[in-house]
């Protein structure tokens, strides 16, 4: 499964029926991007936006599980909000009865506001009379693979009701860490020393599951030298380029929150179907050949730089079936993004679209450009990549160097240009003296 079209209408801040969100991440015939990103300001909606995917994926009776509560998801002034996507199905999912059909259905969900603080929930009429129950909706789906993760995906167990959805079977357990800010990834940790538990044990296939996930978490996934080393009762241990062997729990917060994603996504993986299907590449990569959506949001936090130019690319190369949808605040992991996968939110107040998919130059611009080409661009709206004080500092240097071209500099001008020259890169110096020179070349003269 995999999503070619999104719909959101009248969810919170998103705009309503006749102006909300529809983009096409595919048409027919045409392979959905693998790497979605979706970026905007803070407050354009990127979280609810994940979220609200998820539940039309996930279907009403999951969504009750998973959001405490949906007071106040209907638009202010609205009766009426939607949340549906688009999906092409594959040969591992399954169809709970009839015919599979013979369209990319929709599964949308709709809450229209009733007496109570609470709307009421319920299947949308999107797609036809195709109905998500005999598919996504089921109650014990094949397939239809799902998963969510939210900005902590913390590895430190809590026992909080929301750690108890985690270990939940099925799609509750998936999808919690994208709506619970307490749910913790630590029974990732736990499952994988079950595994090792059955291995010793001779018990099926436990050894190949082990070697996939220790193979996976050792290729190039940890950075700076970071071997993953074992797994055993106390937990999973890596190797650091000094010789010592740390466990995976006592690493700094990049590490744990990479590590946990993707080992909560193999356990997720393994539990939909029963065992994890993979192979090994002519380089020797190891490669997860399931298909499914999995949404991350903020996927840049706790990690470095070079982290987030490496992670998109890395999720692809090892789940290649898998379709990814981000949020981030970071250009360096829209690198990573495919064609019609670069998604810019608009905060409600702001004029024009909603949400609309980047093309042309101004992808380019961001998936191909400087970490500044991307900052600068529509997506991020920034002005500027310096400060404000570094801005003024820069205007009276510029002031001061045009000045010193046409007259001679008072004693506390000169002063004051030495040391705003020394404040400069060298580089952003020349280029403002350069300027001037080349201006008043001929004048001086």
């Amino acid at each position: 499964m995999q999503i070619t079209e999104i719909r959101v209408e009248g969810v919170r801040g998103f705009p309503p029926a006749e102006s909300g969100v529809e983009l096409v991440l595919a048409r027919k015939d045409v392979t959905p991007p693998a790497w979605v990103v979706v970026a905007g300001r803070n407050g354009a909606g990127k979280s609810t936006f994940l979220q609200a995917l998820a539940l039309s994926i996930a279907g009403p009776s999951v969504a009750r599980l998973l959001a405490e509560t949906f007071d106040g998801w209907i638009r202010d002034g609205e009766d009426r909000a939607l949340a549906g996507v688009r999906v092409r199905f594959s040969e591992e999912d399954g169809f709970a009865a009839g015919r599979k059909p013979e369209f990319d259905p929709w599964t949308a969900i709709e809450w229209t506001r009733a007496d109570g603080p609470e709307p009421i929930m319920e299947k949308a009429a999107v797609g036809g009379n195709w109905t998500p129950s005999r598919g996504p909706w089921a109650e014990n789906p094949r397939g239809w693979f799902t998963a969510g993760y939210g900005p902590f995906r913390r590895l430190s167990p809590a026992p909080t009701e929301a750690q108890r959805l985690m270990m939940l079977p099925g799609r509750p357990s998936g999808l919690a860490s994208l709506f619970r800010e307490d749910a913790s990834l630590s029974e990732s940790v736990r499952w994988l020393q079950q595994v090792y538990l059955r291995r010793l044990e001779g018990r099926g296939d436990a050894e190949e599951l082990e070697q996939l996930v220790l193979d996976l978490l050792d290729d190039g996934l940890l950075p700076e030298g970071m071997r993953v080393q074992r797994v055993d009762s106390e937990g999973l241990w890596v190797d650091t380029p000094d010789g010592r062997s740390i466990a995976l729990k006592a690493l700094s917060d990049g590490y744990r929150t990479v590590a946990g994603l993707v080992l909560d996504l193999i356990k997720q993986l393994d539990s939909a179907f029963g065992a994890v299907i993979h192979q090994t590449t002519n380089e020797g990569r190891p490669q997860v050949l399931h298909e499914g959506v999995v949404f991350i949001d903020e996927i840049d936090v706790h990690l470095h730089v070079e982290w987030q130019k490496r992670i998109g690319f890395w999720l692809k190369e090892h789940f290649p079936r898998i379709q990814f949808i981000v949020t981030t605040h970071s250009p360096f992991i829209c690198q990573a993004a495919d064609v019609g996968g670069l998604v810019r939110l608009a905060p409600a107040w702001a004029d024009g679209p909603a949400a609309e998919i980047l093309s042309g130059e101004a992808f380019n611009r961001v998936v191909n450009g400087s970490a500044d080409d991307a900052i600068l661009s529509d997506l991020f709206g920034l002005d500027a990549t310096i400060s404000d004080a570094s801005l003024l500092a820069r205007s009276e240097l510029a002031q001061l160097e045009g000045a010193s071209l046409l007259r001679d500099l008072s004693d506390q001008e000169q002063r004051t240009l030495r040391a705003l020259r020394k404040q400069m890169p060298t580089s952003q110096r020349d280029r403002v003296v350069q300027a001037f020179s080349r201006l008043h070349e001929g004048p001086v003269a």
